[in-house]
C-alpha cells in the first residue's frame, strides 16, 4: 500500500526530508522571517523550487532571483 504525508506531517526543521532514499533528495525546508542558509552548492544537480508562502531572494549562480510564495 502506499504511504501517504501531507506537507503538515514534515516538522522537522530545517529540512524535513520526503522519502527515505537520497536520490532525488526531495526536502520541505522552513525558515524564520530573515533566516538565512549559507552559501552551498548542489553540483551536478536540478533544483525545483515550490515557494508555499512569504519571500525568498535565490541566487543559485550570480544572478539573485526575488520569489514570492502562494502561486
Amino acid at each position: 500500500m502506499a504511504e501517504r504525508t501531507t506537507l503538515a506531517d514534515l516538522t522537522d526543521r530545517p529540512h524535513a526530508e520526503v522519502f527515505e532514499t537520497p536520490h532525488p533528495r526531495t526536502v520541505r525546508l522552513s525558515l524564520d522571517a530573515d533566516e538565512r542558509i549559507p552559501r552551498h552548492t548542489h553540483e551536478n544537480s536540478n533544483i525545483v523550487l515550490h515557494l508555499l508562502a512569504g519571500r525568498l531572494e535565490l541566487t543559485p549562480d550570480d544572478e539573485t532571483h526575488a520569489l514570492d510564495g502562494g502561486i
